[in-house]
């Protein structure tokens, strides 16, 4: 039995897991979060402190490059990981 739902979720999770390479657009330390988007500047994803910390980042420039996990959160696309500076 094919279950169309289930299929999008398994689709969806898979284009997660892909590494995406992002530019960071803006980040401001002092509120602990900002934005990166691709080169093609074709969305904004939400980029915070933890998600950072978690990859031992601490200090980061505008328009350094990250690859990145990206995934749909409650208020648009957002940074899940970091895994290459």
């Amino acid at each position: 039995m094919n279950n169309p739902d289930l299929q999008q979720q398994n689709i969806e999770s898979e284009a997660e897991s892909i590494p995406v390479q992002m530019h960071l657009k803006w980040f401001n330390g002092t509120k602990g979060f900002g934005f990166v988007v691709p080169e093609d500047q074709s969305f904004d994803a939400f980029l915070h402190i933890t998600t950072l910390q978690k990859a031992g980042i601490h200090s980061v420039g505008e328009g350094a490059i990250l690859m990145c996990l990206i995934c749909d959160g409650d208020k648009g696309k957002q940074v899940k990981e970091i895994t290459e500076v």
